[in-house]
């Protein structure tokens, strides 16, 4: 199942997420601070990170973003008790996936995470996909560049034989 990151200076929110996320499933780490969630992420791959806005150390969506430089396809969710315009531009440009207010409503905070892993696992696949493709195409390029080598090996061998064969 897909591993979430939750990061919140608020234990009794941290935590009240993460088992409605673990009962559904999911994979859950918790972190208190940025520094923490750096050091986890260094660590560790996500599908998903669940980020406050404010944290003692740092804002979330700078968070994020660094969070992201350990795994780019990691989507974000961003939350906030704090809602403005001005955060939630501040999120999306950061890279946030979404942005939820506080309280948050549990049932939007599932759709939120299961659409994150869905865009995270969409990324890695087309990843793959891209390098099986790269693969492929060498392949095909080798495979090409031998058999032009064995044509002319071919037609060298007989014309040395006298024969009028030729491969083209």
């Amino acid at each position: 199942m897909a591993k979430i990151l939750i990061v919140d200076d608020e234990a009794g929110a941290r935590e009240t997420i993460k088992d409605i996320l673990a009962e559904k499933g999911y994979e859950v780490v918790t972190a208190g601070t940025g520094k923490a969630a750096r050091e986890i992420a260094a660590k560790d791959n996500f599908e998903a990170a669940i980020v406050d806005i404010k944290l003692p150390d740092v804002l979330g969506p700078e968070l994020l973003r660094s969070l992201k430089e350990f795994n780019p396809k990691m989507e974000g969710i961003i939350v906030t008790g704090f809602a403005s315009t001005e955060n939630a531009i501040a999120a999306m440009d950061q890279g946030a996936f979404a942005y939820l207010l506080k309280p948050i409503k549990m049932d939007e905070m599932l759709i939120s995470v299961a659409r994150a892993v869905e865009k995270h696992n969409a990324a890695v696949k087309l990843e793959e996909k891209k390098l099986e493709l790269e693969k492929f195409n060498e392949l095909t390029r080798g495979r090409e560049q031998k058999e032009t080598e064995l044509k002319k090996e071919i037609n060298a061998l007989n014309v040395q034989l006298g024969r009028p064969e030729k491969y083209k």
